[in-house]
């Protein structure tokens, strides 16, 4: 588990608890966890961002965040291979969407796998994915905050209505009860026998 917050000392902006795992399709299928050991830097200004390098891969991911008066959230994703080693072409691969977002003074957390995926044209994909996710940014003290913000689950089935099937069921009943009286119908005549003309 990935455990870090920007800055180090005193309230940061930008609190982290989580795994991140990096799958990269370029010259290589590369699949690693950024963990511990890696170098964290960042800044607090304008818009929050934090890097994380990978020494092993040499690979950097930059999450820039951004706020409105209601809410937080994060906007970017930037993976840089800075050996150009790993991707086909220039040296990153940026995500410009809204990938989380949360409350203002609330943190963000998520169980399930939150995966972002970046394709670009020289045929590189980046796929980001999150696991046991708590991430907080604009924090106003040095922990995360009691309220939180959940992402959807996943596991829970989605609640489909039984109205549709009952209808059938009751109208295949009915069917079947009609085609029942009517043979018995046809069956109480058919013993008469043939009627003279």
């Amino acid at each position: 588990m990935l455990v870090f917050q920007f800055p180090k000392n005193g309230t940061p902006c930008i609190k982290f608890e989580g795994e991140i795992e990096l799958t990269i399709s370029g010259n290589k299928l590369v699949d690693f966890f950024i963990n511990r050991d890696d170098s964290v830097i960042g800044s607090c200004i304008g818009l929050p961002n934090v890097t994380l390098t990978d020494k092993t891969h040499d690979i950097s991911l930059t999450m820039s965040f951004n706020r409105t008066q209601s809410h937080w959230q994060l906007v970017n994703i930037q993976v840089k291979d800075n050996n150009n080693t790993l991707m086909e072409s220039a040296a990153s691969n940026s995500i410009n969407i809204p990938v989380l977002m949360a409350s203002i003074n609330n943190s963000y957390t998520c169980n399930d796998k939150l995966e972002v995926i970046q394709e670009d044209m020289e045929k590189n994909q980046v796929k980001v994915i999150f696991t046991k996710l708590r991430v907080q940014a604009y924090l106003t003290s040095a922990s995360f905050s009691n309220s939180t913000d959940t992402c959807p689950s996943k596991s829970s089935p989605e609640k489909t209505s039984s109205v549709v099937p009952i209808a059938v069921g009751g109208a295949l009943a009915g069917l079947i009860v009609i085609v029942l009286v009517a043979y018995l119908i046809g069956r109480r005549r058919g013993n008469r026998g043939y009627q003279k003309v």
